[in-house]
Protein backbone atom coordinates (compact mmCIF):
# COMPACT_ATOMS: atom_id res chain seq x y z
CA UNK A 1 0.00 0.00 0.00
CA UNK A 2 2.91 2.11 -0.18
CA UNK A 3 2.05 5.85 -0.89
CA UNK A 4 -1.25 4.82 -2.24
CA UNK A 5 -3.96 6.74 -0.81
CA UNK A 6 -7.76 6.41 -0.82
CA UNK A 7 -10.29 8.71 -2.58
CA UNK A 8 -11.12 9.93 0.96
CA UNK A 9 -7.52 11.32 1.55
CA UNK A 10 -6.40 8.81 3.98
CA UNK A 11 -2.92 8.71 3.73
CA UNK A 12 -1.95 4.69 3.81
CA UNK A 13 0.69 5.50 6.26
CA UNK A 14 -2.94 5.41 8.64
CA UNK A 15 -4.56 1.94 6.96
CA UNK A 16 -1.82 -0.01 5.43
CA UNK A 17 -1.87 -3.63 7.62
CA UNK A 18 -4.82 -2.32 9.56
CA UNK A 19 -8.02 -3.63 9.96
CA UNK A 20 -10.48 -1.45 8.68
CA UNK A 21 -12.63 0.81 11.43
CA UNK A 22 -15.70 1.86 9.57
CA UNK A 23 -18.53 0.18 7.08
CA UNK A 24 -17.66 -0.54 3.33
CA UNK A 25 -20.03 -0.96 0.42
CA UNK A 26 -19.52 -2.88 -2.85
CA UNK A 27 -22.68 -1.11 -4.61
CA UNK A 28 -25.88 -1.88 -2.62
CA UNK A 29 -23.99 -4.74 -0.59
CA UNK A 30 -23.06 -3.88 3.02
CA UNK A 31 -19.89 -5.67 4.03
CA UNK A 32 -19.97 -6.91 7.89
CA UNK A 33 -19.52 -4.52 10.72
CA UNK A 34 -15.93 -3.51 11.39
CA UNK A 35 -16.23 -4.36 14.91
CA UNK A 36 -16.69 -8.41 13.54
CA UNK A 37 -13.82 -8.27 11.17
CA UNK A 38 -10.76 -9.60 13.48
CA UNK A 39 -12.79 -12.18 14.55
CA UNK A 40 -14.11 -13.27 11.40
CA UNK A 41 -10.36 -13.14 10.40
CA UNK A 42 -9.29 -15.15 13.38
CA UNK A 43 -12.52 -17.63 12.45
CA UNK A 44 -11.23 -17.90 8.82
CA UNK A 45 -7.73 -18.59 9.61
CA UNK A 46 -8.46 -21.61 12.68
CA UNK A 47 -10.80 -22.95 9.71
CA UNK A 48 -8.20 -22.84 6.97
CA UNK A 49 -5.35 -23.99 9.19
CA UNK A 50 -8.39 -26.80 10.16
CA UNK A 51 -8.94 -27.98 7.00
CA UNK A 52 -5.02 -28.03 6.43
CA UNK A 53 -4.41 -30.04 8.83
CA UNK A 54 -6.83 -32.66 7.61
CA UNK A 55 -5.97 -32.20 3.77
CA UNK A 56 -2.26 -33.08 5.69
CA UNK A 57 -4.02 -36.26 7.17
CA UNK A 58 -5.92 -37.49 4.29
CA UNK A 59 -2.98 -36.85 2.18
CA UNK A 60 -5.34 -34.91 -0.67
CA UNK A 61 -5.94 -31.23 -1.06
CA UNK A 62 -8.05 -29.99 -4.20
CA UNK A 63 -5.73 -26.59 -4.75
CA UNK A 64 -8.99 -25.10 -6.48
CA UNK A 65 -11.87 -25.60 -3.63
CA UNK A 66 -9.26 -24.81 -1.11
CA UNK A 67 -8.10 -21.23 -3.09
CA UNK A 68 -11.88 -20.53 -4.02
CA UNK A 69 -13.01 -20.91 -0.03
CA UNK A 70 -10.64 -18.58 1.19
CA UNK A 71 -10.46 -16.17 -1.32
CA UNK A 72 -14.44 -16.17 -1.02
CA UNK A 73 -14.51 -16.09 2.81
CA UNK A 74 -11.69 -13.03 2.75
CA UNK A 75 -13.57 -11.10 0.34
CA UNK A 76 -16.88 -11.17 1.66
CA UNK A 77 -14.92 -10.45 5.23
CA UNK A 78 -13.17 -7.24 3.53
CA UNK A 79 -11.20 -6.62 6.14
CA UNK A 80 -9.16 -3.52 4.65
CA UNK A 81 -10.18 0.06 4.03
CA UNK A 82 -8.44 -0.43 0.25
CA UNK A 83 -6.58 -3.32 -0.81
CA UNK A 84 -9.00 -6.20 -0.38
CA UNK A 85 -9.10 -7.35 -4.42
CA UNK A 86 -5.45 -6.94 -4.52
CA UNK A 87 -4.87 -9.10 -1.28
CA UNK A 88 -7.70 -11.44 -2.67
CA UNK A 89 -5.73 -12.27 -5.82
CA UNK A 90 -2.39 -12.90 -3.89
CA UNK A 91 -4.36 -15.35 -1.37
CA UNK A 92 -5.72 -16.77 -4.67
CA UNK A 93 -2.32 -17.31 -6.35
CA UNK A 94 0.12 -18.07 -3.50
CA UNK A 95 -2.46 -21.26 -2.95
CA UNK A 96 -2.66 -22.27 -5.87
CA UNK A 97 0.97 -21.94 -6.58
CA UNK A 98 1.78 -23.76 -3.48
CA UNK A 99 -0.96 -26.90 -3.58
CA UNK A 100 -1.43 -27.16 -7.38
CA UNK A 101 1.53 -25.57 -9.05
CA UNK A 102 -0.62 -22.89 -10.82
CA UNK A 103 -1.19 -19.59 -11.19
CA UNK A 104 -3.82 -17.82 -12.50
CA UNK A 105 -3.27 -13.93 -14.03
CA UNK A 106 -6.56 -11.83 -13.04
CA UNK A 107 -6.03 -8.08 -13.60
CA UNK A 108 -3.65 -8.51 -17.40
CA UNK A 109 -7.25 -7.92 -19.31
CA UNK A 110 -8.34 -4.54 -17.94
CA UNK A 111 -11.09 -5.23 -15.61
CA UNK A 112 -10.74 -9.04 -14.70
CA UNK A 113 -9.74 -8.94 -10.76
CA UNK A 114 -12.74 -6.28 -10.12
CA UNK A 115 -15.28 -8.73 -12.27
CA UNK A 116 -13.66 -11.53 -9.82
CA UNK A 117 -13.97 -9.46 -6.72
CA UNK A 118 -17.57 -8.10 -8.04
CA UNK A 119 -18.22 -11.98 -8.71
CA UNK A 120 -17.85 -12.86 -4.98
CA UNK A 121 -19.66 -10.10 -3.59
CA UNK A 122 -22.92 -11.76 -5.44
CA UNK A 123 -22.10 -15.30 -4.47
CA UNK A 124 -22.58 -14.13 -1.13
CA UNK A 125 -25.44 -12.42 -1.72
CA UNK A 126 -27.05 -15.26 -3.19
CA UNK A 127 -27.53 -13.87 -6.50
CA UNK A 128 -26.03 -17.15 -9.19
CA UNK A 129 -26.26 -14.48 -12.40
CA UNK A 130 -23.41 -12.80 -14.55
Amino acid sequence: MDHVDTEQDISWIEYSGVYRRGNVYAGLHQFIAPELVRGRMKAMISDMNSDLEEATKSGKIDPVAFSAKYCYNFVNIHPFLDGNGRTCCLILNAMLLKYGGNLVCLGEQGDDCKQYVDIAVRAALGDSTG
